[in-house]
């Protein structure tokens, strides 16, 4: 609100007067403070400096070791590499400086703390008399209107040039009469060039160069350019992120990765998602990365206690407000994931969240509403008419063909159970999508405030997202609050991170033994099926689903999922003498899970019970303390820097479960209203780790690199004699580009380098007391309590290994496109497998370290600037990566694995598809055919084949490994254009090779089998006449064949191409912010999965391997505004 100070009194001359007092004042105050800083640094400050023959360049590092000074040059105009002389006691820079540079005929200016070196030209006066030259002032700027210090200025076609200094401003000689034309250079930025006039003032506007930004790769035990870095990792940078709507991490990161594998069984916000890195890398250890919030070691995963009340889960990562992230870094190699040893066996994920920066406080609101429907449609069938034609038909051949009656008597009995199963309700068909789902709804707000000084920085941040999800009971919300603080006091440095988020989900229902479920209802449920009776109330007692309606059982149950989590770390680092530091830091995770349901006795699951409730309440908190000693120095053209790290981390985990019936009222659901408490469950388990690291970097003058790490763990989940574990790599990197012999290439080949890494980490198992024995007291001996043996200990246990090798070449061509191609192996050794038993010892099986499986692969990743110039920008990044998986050695006697119809045997891929073969339909008779595939040996050679006899009958068939579920190719597309103020980003995604076992669509293409299901649209295309030819068979009521849930008729192919996200912003332009008082505004249009190519159109074609009825991804379309002051 603005104070009223005149109180109604219109006196403008006043103000005018105010303003220009206050403005003056300003500006002379600013005056001299800038006059005192400028000339009072360095004149106060003092040097000692005796140097014989040594380099320039190691004098300008001298100078900036022993001050606060920095140094700004052209490295082109200046040989650093010429010898010079130089003594000085107790004297300012100035003396330095004049001593050093008059061989090379340069110039400086101080400005405040930066030393401006550039080229001074001797030759102007004579070769431009002093007549024809006139004066151009100008200042530079970035896109965040700060100056840009030490940017080059030069007049086109001449030597003349000059810097800018610390506020940006430049002066320079150019015609006195005409246009002249500037070049404005800096490095990390587009090259401007502006025409001037003698006399005349210019402000210019520098904008990051997207082919010279040089990333920054955040490893968690350090920060690398990724020019200089040896490991493979993929950057996800902020640039890439601002304009994206995401809701979640997994949005950010899904098919922008090379390497990285992102699914889910559920479309749903909040639902479990998985991921993986170069491969499935463990049969009963975990296979997920490793997730680092701003240095921590957070949980991820499913934070839902209770599979079965809901299928979807709650994801980890779902609960960190996308909208803090300013980066995520994924590391794969052994080089980036040695360092986390046992954590890091299956890759890291990175997330950076905002920082604070020195400058002007900068507050920003952005708002997202949105609606979500399916991006596919799901699992479409028949309507009623539709639907009792066909099953009219199947009665018809069942009875002519099966149990030979006559026409008019197969009639006769087909009108009769057509009534019975496809009966028209009153009112007409049931519409069960329509009654079931709904378009979701969703909002989100952000706020953001971050800014500094020289010493302090800080950020922080309050996000709000609320959800009306797919089904009228179903919601989801999200709070989340953010602070992080940075402060430099002499020697020493803190920081301060702080992160808590509440989470309140309640998703549709989709799976599990409940008979809320809606997905099944939707499968199940047919439009003969009457949503209400006439009296308004809900029907039930239905022919299928269970006889269960899952309106009225949604409406009698009450279920959410709570989850509050709380993550920080505070850190404070002190510098011991200036190449060596030391710093400690305590993060901390807790997170507190609140699940409970409840049904009412109307509802199915009550009913027996008079009521029901469950509750379980899980919560972990575990706290890491890390201790570095990092040194970092230059000698020469040496650069070293190794470290040390000594972790302690503890975990503890604390479960509850209770179950009580027989509720007194029902209107209140606490558990204390119940009669009969019927089940308790609790424990409480400790998970603590040890560890030691060393790394060392190191390169010579920029052109050789070399990385090496060496990890000691101690893991509470392993016995005494395992319990620690080694993990090491050794990486490095030549920088071609930077050798003399190609300088002849510089003109395309802007930068190669070739990089190599090997190294061993390993992994842990998931059971924290695999290694012993442990017991159960929840047994009883009659009347008396009693404990049994639960868990076969194996004190022999030790860590899976992981030995990871990555070749690969990063390039940079015309200064345009930029190019990363890497080639991994991955071979998991020691496999934590389940070793089966013989009955007599009361136990199937025991944990042991038997199994090999690998993973290789290449991954491309291409980024290029198409063009560029004043008013339009055009980029383009695609990538396509290959994982190729094969199981080595399973188990200790090689046994195959069966998993419903994939099958993880030796020799084959660990997805590997394994049913019959189908082979089509007769056309004369419409019954379906299969390959026997039975394996023939030549008894004179030994050599195996397979028998190509084709039967009716499945059970005569034999399986066999068919496919390999996992694509061969996926990856992405991304074109991004700016037209002055106008964005358009249009993200695609893709995959091709891969293969995907359908577990649910049986029930609706059984070719007759279950007249009372619901009926699939693909079932339009059956044979129905002799001579049709189709891959879909007559359809008969009752057969009982089998053949469709077993055969390679319920395998189908997953390619695809997916216009992933499209999103249009309009930018304010600078005279408008200027008139509006702001910083920027945007304003955008999204739409997520928005189209989808495929073969068919059934299910997500995103899920591979073998998948249920779980519900597709959405599509959304989305508003948002952006507005920063």
């Amino acid at each position: 609100m603005k104070n009223n100070t005149d109180a109604g009194i219109s006196m403008p001359w006043c103000h005018k007067a105010y303003r220009i007092m206050r403005n003056t004042f300003f500006f002379l105050m600013l005056a001299i403070s800038a006059s005192f800083a400028s000339s009072g640094y360095a004149q106060v400050t003092r040097f000692d400096l005796s140097l014989q023959n040594t380099p320039l360049e190691q004098v300008f590092q001298e100078i900036e070791k022993n001050s606060e000074f920095s140094i700004i040059y052209k490295s082109n105009e200046i040989n650093l590499k010429e010898k010079v002389t130089v003594h000085v006691r107790q004297q300012p820079v100035s003396a330095i400086l004049e001593q050093v540079l008059k061989k090379q005929s340069l110039a400086y200016e101080i400005d405040d703390k930066h030393i401006i070196i550039y080229k001074e030209d001797k030759n102007i006066a004579a070769s431009h008399p002093q007549q024809t030259r006139g004066v151009v002032t100008g200042t530079v700027v970035d896109e965040n209107g700060e100056p840009v210090i030490g940017a080059s200025v030069m007049l086109k076609g001449t030597t003349t040039g000059t810097v800018t200094n610390i506020d940006g401003k430049f002066t320079i000689q150019v015609n006195a009469t005409g246009a002249s034309q500037l070049l404005i250079t800096y490095i990390g930025m587009e090259t401007v060039e502006v025409g001037v006039v003698a006399g005349h003032h210019v402000n210019v506007l520098m904008k990051e160069s997207s082919m010279m930004v040089d990333e920054v790769v955040v490893t968690g035990y350090g920060e690398f350019k990724k020019s200089t870095y040896t490991g493979a990792a993929t950057v996800v940078s902020l640039n890439q992120l601002q304009d994206l709507p995401s809701i979640s991490v997994s949005q950010m990161l899904a098919t922008h990765v090379p390497g990285l594998n992102i699914s889910s069984s559920s479309g749903q916000s909040g639902a479990r998602q998985t991921y993986t890195i170069r491969g499935v890398g463990s049969v009963n250890a975990s296979s997920a990365p490793l997730v680092v919030l701003d240095g921590i070691p957070i949980l991820s995963g499913d934070f839902s206690s209770d599979s079965n009340t809901s299928a979807v889960g709650l994801d980890g990562l779902s609960t960190i407000n996308p909208g803090d992230i300013e980066s995520i870094t994924v590391l794969k190699d052994a080089t980036s994931t040695a360092l986390y040893g046992a954590r890091g066996a299956n890759g890291v994920i990175l997330i950076t969240t905002k920082q604070g920066a020195e400058g002007r406080t900068n507050l920003t609101f952005r708002a997202n509403l949105s609606t979500r429907d399916f991006a596919v449609d799901y699992r479409p069938t028949m309507g009623g008419e539709e639907r009792r034609e066909l099953l009219h038909e199947g009665f018809m051949n069942y009875y002519i063909d099966d149990l030979n009656y006559s026409e008019a008597a197969a009639k006769t009995e087909a009108d009769r159970l057509t009534e019975t199963y496809a009966a028209m309700p009153e009112g007409g068909y049931s519409d069960w999508r329509d009654a079931l789902f709904q378009n979701e709804k969703q909002q989100q707000y952000d706020i953001s405030i971050n800014g500094g000084s020289k010493n302090t920085r800080f950020a922080a941040s309050l996000g709000y997202l609320t959800n009306k999800g797919l089904s009228l009971s179903s919601h989801f919300e999200r709070y989340s609050a953010r602070i992080n603080l940075n402060h430099i006091h002499n020697k020493f440095d803190y920081n301060m991170n702080m992160m808590f988020t509440y989470t309140n989900a309640k998703p549709t229902p989709e799976g599990g033994y409940y008979a809320g479920a809606i997905t099944p209802a939707v499968v199940n449920l047919t439009p003969s099926e009457p949503i209400y009776n006439k009296d308004g109330t809900y029907a039930q007692d239905y022919r299928t689903n269970g006889g269960y309606n899952p309106l009225h059982e949604n409406a009698n149950t009450i279920s959410y999922n709570k989850l509050g989590r709380l993550i920080g770390g505070v850190g404070i680092g002190y510098r011991i003498i200036d190449p060596l530091k030391i710093a400690t830091s305590f993060d901390l995770e807790y997170n507190n899970t609140r699940q409970f349901r409840f049904w009412s006795p109307d509802a199915k699951d009550g009913k027996t019970a008079n009521g029901a409730g469950q509750l379980h309440t899980p919560q972990s908190f575990r706290y890491q303390s890390k201790t570095n000693l990092v040194y970092d120095d230059r000698f020469g053209k040496h650069h070293i820097n190794p470290r040390a790290t000594f972790e302690v981390t503890n975990y503890t985990y604390s479960y509850f479960y209770a179950r009580s019936e027989n509720y007194g009222y029902w209107g209140n659901p606490a558990m204390n209203n119940a009669t009969n408490p019927v089940e308790t469950a609790q424990y409480d388990e400790i998970d603590r780790m040890v560890s030691l690291v060393g790394l060392l970097n190191y390169d010579y003058d920029d052109l050789y690199y070399l990385t090496l790490s060496y990890r000691r763990d101690a893991s509470s989940r392993l016995a005494t004699d395992a319990r620690w574990g080694n993990f090491w790599s050794l990486s490095g990197s030549w920088r071609v580009t930077k050798e003399s012999f190609m300088e002849s290439s510089s003109h395309w080949l802007s930068d190669l380098k070739l990089k190599a890494s090997y190294g061993v980490n390993g992994n842990l198992p998931t059971n924290w007391f695999a290694w012993h024995s442990t017991y159960n007291a929840s047994a009883q001996y009659g009347q008396y309590p009693a404990m049994y043996e639960s868990n076969l200990g194996n004190n022999k246990l030790t860590w899976e290994s992981n030995y990871n090798l990555n070749v690969g070449i990063d390039a940079t061509l015309f200064n345009r496109i930029n190019l990363e191609l890497n080639y991994y192996r991955r071979d998991s050794k020691d496999l934590l497998f389940q070793r089966p038993l013989f009955l007599a010892t009361g136990f199937n099986s025991v944990m042991d370290n038997i199994g090999h499986l690998r993973n290789s692969g290449f991954e491309l990743d291409i980024n290029s600037v198409n063009i560029q110039n004043k008013d339009f920008q055009w980029r383009t990044s695609f990538h396509v990566y290959n994982n190729n998986n094969k199981i080595i050695k399973l188990g200790s006697d090689g046994t195959p694995i069966y998993s419903g119809r994939l099958i993880r045997k030796e020799g084959e891929p660990w997805s590997t598809i394994y049913v019959i073969e189908y082979a089509g339909v007769d056309p004369e008779t419409g019954e379906p055919q299969y390959y026997t595939n039975e394996e023939i040996v030549d008894p004179e050679t030994g050599a195996e084949s397979f028998s190509r006899d084709i039967v009716n009958d499945p059970s005569k068939a034999m399986r066999v490994c068919w496919k390999n579920a996992e694509p061969t190719f996926r990856g992405g597309l991304t074109n991004t254009f700016n037209y002055k103020f106008i964005d358009l980003s249009l993200h695609l995604s893709y995959t091709l090779g891969g293969w995907t076992v359908d577990d649910s669509q049986w029930n609706l293409q059984d070719d007759g089998y279950s007249p009372n299901m619901n009926k699939s649209i693909e079932l339009r295309r059956r044979w129905q006449n002799p001579g049709d030819v189709t891959d879909i068979p007559k359809y008969k009521a009752y057969r009982r064949n089998g053949g469709w849930y077993t055969s390679t008729r319920s395998v189908h192919s997953t390619d695809h191409l997916r216009v992933k996200n499209l999103t249009v912003g309009f930018r304010s332009p600078k005279q408008w912010n200027d008139k509006l008082g702001i910083n920027s505004a945007r304003i955008f249009f999204s739409g997520e999965n928005l189209l989808t190519f495929t073969s068919l159109d059934l299910y997500d074609p995103e899920l591979w391997g073998q998948h249920g009825i779980g519900l597709p991804p959405l599509k959304s379309y989305s508003l948002g505004i952006e507005v920063s002051f």
